[in-house]
């Protein structure tokens, strides 16, 4: 019973002090609350294409809206998903290049490269889509992504099946800030 009532006080001071509004915040504080949010520097959709041509499974088109629309190929890296299992993680090398190249692009054609590990996971729902996140680092940018060299690169979406366990494409966002 001491317990409970010491949490009921506790949980009323609590409140009360989260209403008081201290004199000494001014707009510049609510200012530095937002400038600790890291803006999406560079954003964009993805349309890939799952092939049956390994190392390069997975081959699409990226559009960055005013920065410009891109081939992208992700180079898997390691034994690939694992069986009977709910997330499997994966690695991988993304490149991605001007729309006029063929694979491989030279090296004029190449705009970015990064390296990534990410998680895909089925959760039993086989051949629902099955949602993917990965998080990397740009590890060369050239051309018109060349500010975008040593930045963290996002990408999240969902791998479409054509049955289970062969996968049909992927729709994903791309963010690299």
């Amino acid at each position: 019973m001491k317990n409970l009532i010491v949490l009921c006080l506790l949980g009323i001071s609590i409140l009360l002090s989260g209403c008081y509004e201290d004199p000494m915040i001014t707009d510049a504080s609510a200012d530095l609350k937002s400038a600790k949010k890291m803006a999406p520097g560079l954003v964009g959709t993805g349309d890939i294409i799952f092939t049956l041509t390994p190392p390069t499974f997975w081959n699409g088109i990226v559009d960055f809206g005013d920065s410009g629309e891109y081939k992208i190929t992700f180079i898997s890296l390691g034994d690939g998903p694992r069986d009977f299992s709910q997330a499997s993680p994966f690695k991988e090398d993304i490149v991605i290049y001007d729309m006029n190249a063929t694979w491989p692009p030279s090296e004029s054609e190449t705009y970015l490269t990064a390296s990534c590990k990410g998680v895909v996971t089925y959760a039993n729902k086989l051949p629902e889509p099955s949602k993917f996140l990965e998080n990397g680092m740009v590890t060369g940018a050239y051309g018109p992504l060349e500010n975008w060299m040593g930045c963290t690169i996002h990408i999240k979406g969902l791998v479409i099946w054509a049955a289970p366990g062969i996968p049909a494409g992927a729709v994903n966002t791309i963010r690299i800030n």
